[in-house]
C-alpha cells in the first residue's frame, strides 16, 4: 500500500512537472524549421552542423549574435510603429552541443516570421506568406513559399504540401494549407 501510495506522488510530481498531455512533435526540433504550438505561438528553429573538434564560436557568442538580431529586429520594428511593449521577435534558446548549432527565435505573429527570416536570410524557413487562425476545428496555417511546418498537434488536412510525418509537412515553392490540432 505505501509502495502504491509513493508511486502515485511520484507521477503526480511529474504530471506537474511536465504536463499530462498526450506527447506530440518534439520542440526543439532537430532541423531547420517553421514551428507552430498548440496555444498558436510562431517559432522559426535553424539548425546546423558543425566539427566539433574545431573551435568556430563559443555557446556565449552565438547567443550574443542571436540577441544581436532580434534586439535590431525590434528596434526596427518599434521605430516603424510596433508599440514598444510588442516583442515582434525574441531568441527562444540558443545551444551549441555535439556538432549541432540551435537557435530558435519565437514570433509575434506570421508578418514578423516572414520579415525577420527575409531580413535575416534565413533561406531554409523563409516563407513568403504565413497566416495562423484559430478556428473550431484547431489552428489553420495558410503557408506560401518553400518551407518546412511542424505543429505540436496532429496535421488533420494538407492540401499544397507533403506530409512527411503526422506532424510535419513539406511545402515546395507554391501556396499550402494546414489544420491541425
Amino acid at each position: 500500500m505505501k509502495k502504491a501510495k509513493a508511486a502515485a506522488v511520484i507521477l503526480a510530481a511529474g504530471c506537474l512537472l511536465w504536463g499530462c498531455k498526450e506527447s506530440g512533435s518534439p520542440f526543439p526540433p532537430d532541423r531547420s524549421l517553421i514551428y507552430v504550438s498548440g496555444d498558436g505561438e510562431i517559432f522559426g528553429a535553424q539548425v546546423e552542423t558543425y566539427d566539433a573538434s574545431l573551435d568556430y564560436f563559443s555557446q556565449e557568442e552565438l547567443e550574443a549574435m542571436a540577441k544581436q538580431e532580434a534586439d535590431a529586429y525590434n528596434q526596427t520594428r518599434w521605430d516603424e510603429g510596433l508599440p514598444e511593449d510588442e516583442t515582434a521577435a525574441s531568441v527562444e534558446e540558443c545551444s551549441l552541443s555535439d556538432g549541432t548549432a540551435r537557435v530558435v527565435y519565437r514570433y509575434r505573429d506570421g508578418s514578423e516570421l516572414c520579415r525577420f527570416t527575409e531580413e535575416y536570410q534565413d533561406t531554409a524557413n523563409h516563407p513568403d506568406d504565413f497566416e495562423l487562425t484559430k478556428t473550431d476545428q484547431g489552428w489553420e496555417i495558410r503557408v506560401s513559399g518553400t518551407v518546412t511546418v511542424q505543429t505540436e498537434g496532429k496535421i488533420l488536412t494538407c492540401t499544397g504540401g507533403n506530409l512527411t510525418d503526422a506532424y510535419t509537412a513539406e511545402v515546395s515553392g507554391g501556396d499550402a494549407y494546414l489544420l491541425f490540432k
